[in-house]
């Protein structure tokens, strides 16, 4: 039987296409569910380019500074403490000039989502005698990751192209489809041209033909 795994959110180096330098935000408690809206923009006569856009809501993450929960490193954390670390992870930063919002990375289980949170909210449920929060609820919605990019090659040469890249240990299929395409989204696709019957258990060395 496999161990417990932990929902993770790291940030996402896009330029390199892996996880960024920052410190992972690894939860104490496990969310109790998340929802993928999958949503397709259309004219009003209900035309569109085929593109279906995801966004994902993470329901319920609970924070927890009891000290009762042991959480992954097995020490105790202030609910302050642990909202630090997750908004250090997901909130705006500087760019240049401009502000942008930095892209995300999941990781849970069979999860495995690139995106960036558009909202967050924090409900505090219980509290110490003087005022400290003790726990509390988040909820986020991040929205897909489309790389600012040209199409991956024209349709011609991606039907007589196709090239093999190999699976590294711990790689999952859409950060093998992210590396060779900037797009994750691929992954089924590329799953389905193998015959796979999973994205997310490929053996380590297993050749992957990308079309």
């Amino acid at each position: 039987m496999a161990g417990k795994q932990w929902f993770k959110i790291s940030s996402w180096d896009v330029d390199n296409n892996k996880a960024g330098s920052v410190t992972p935000f690894q939860a104490m408690i496990n969310p109790t569910g998340y929802a993928i809206e999958r949503t397709v923009s259309m004219s009003k006569r209900g035309k569109c380019d085929g593109r279906v856009g995801e966004a994902l809501t993470l329901e319920d993450l609970v924070l927890d500074g009891t000290g009762v929960v042991p959480g992954p490193t097995g020490s105790a954390q202030s609910v302050e403490a642990q909202l630090d670390d997750l908004m250090a992870v997901v909130q705006i930063a500087p760019s240049g000039e401009k502000m942008v919002y930095p892209v995300v990375e999941l990781v849970w289980g069979s999860l495995y989502y690139l995106g960036r949170v558009t909202s967050l909210t924090t409900k505090y449920t219980l509290f110490a005698p003087d005022g400290i929060p003790l726990r509390a609820r988040v909820s986020m919605k991040i929205e897909e990751y489309i790389p600012d990019t040209d199409a991956v090659a024209d349709s011609a040469d991606a039907a007589t192209m196709t090239k093999q890249l190999q699976v590294d240990a711990g790689m999952r299929l859409p950060e093998l489809c992210f590396a060779a395409y900037g797009d994750a989204g691929m992954a089924a696709a590329v799953a389905r041209f193998n015959g796979l019957t999973s994205m997310r258990n490929v053996a380590a060395g297993t050749s992957i033909d990308c079309p």
